[in-house]
């Protein structure tokens, strides 16, 4: 196999993998902030239950207290996922480019010559339903 076509193969394998870490990392933000909403009304019913709504009382609970801990540990957690998440995007954007630019002159040419044919046939569908 020519080392361009090994070079194309690696670049579409980087392209993959970036967009699989992209799902994977909005999975992640989405599990963890619905995870810290859970805790955010566990603490509330404990606040309720022990009728103390202020952290910085002796009487307040130590289940809201470790459970406010945890959520606060989880939404940095969101936070960091949520920078690692802009940068693997950007990073998938830089792959998907550099792959376009090692896609074999015949491909390209194909897939501009589908482009151009799919535009004018949505083109021509949108007169048509207009």
């Amino acid at each position: 196999m020519p080392k361009h076509m090994i070079a194309w193969h690696s670049k579409c394998f980087e392209v993959s993998e970036k967009a699989r870490q992209i799902a994977s990392l909005e999975a992640m933000v989405k599990q963890f902030e619905g995870i810290a909403s859970e805790l955010a009304q566990q603490i509330a019913v404990e606040e309720a239950r022990c009728r103390n709504h202020d952290p910085t009382n002796v009487l307040y609970s130590t289940l809201a207290i470790a459970t406010a801990q945890r959520r606060a540990n989880l939404l940095k957690s969101v936070v960091d996922l949520r920078a690692k998440l802009f940068i693997a995007k950007r990073e998938h954007e830089r792959a998907k480019a550099e792959l376009l630019a090692l896609e074999p002159v015949d491909l390209r040419d194909a897939n501009q010559q589908l482009n151009k044919n799919d535009h004018s046939h949505r083109e021509g569908a949108q007169i048509d339903g207009s």
